[in-house]
């Protein structure tokens, strides 16, 4: 578990060794689920973080993402010149709200627009 010492809120953390399968989802869940009962007046994160998420899974964490809003990262163990680093990319946060029309202006469709349209 991670807390914010700033707003107060928690990520459960599941890191995963090896590959992404439904027990890790579902653990990750669960965790979340728990610490939420605990801490009810908290905002809380679940965060999945695995080697690979294929992208099987990571459909499974976006569509779940709808009922329980999580965050999915990869962890890559990188090799050069006998040294080695993890890179982490951030796969899903769907704690990110989306823009608006994708940054797109607004088409106005109001009552003249339409009577023009069907003329």
């Amino acid at each position: 578990f991670l807390k914010d010492l700033e707003d107060d809120s928690m990520c459960e953390v599941e890191v995963i060794l090896g590959d992404t399968d439904e027990s890790h989802i579902i653990r990750t869940i669960e965790c979340w689920d728990n610490e939420k009962r605990k801490w009810p007046q908290r905002q809380h994160h679940p965060v999945l973080n695995a080697e690979p998420i294929t992208r099987r899974f990571s459909n499974v964490i976006q569509l779940l993402s709808h009922a329980v809003p999580s965050i999915a990262v990869q962890a890559c163990l990188l090799a050069a010149d006998d040294r080695r680093a993890l890179h982490f990319v951030e796969v899903l946060d769907a704690y990110e709200e989306a823009e608006e029309d994708g940054g797109r202006e607004r088409a106005v469709h109001d009552e003249a627009y339409w009577r023009g349209r069907f003329r």
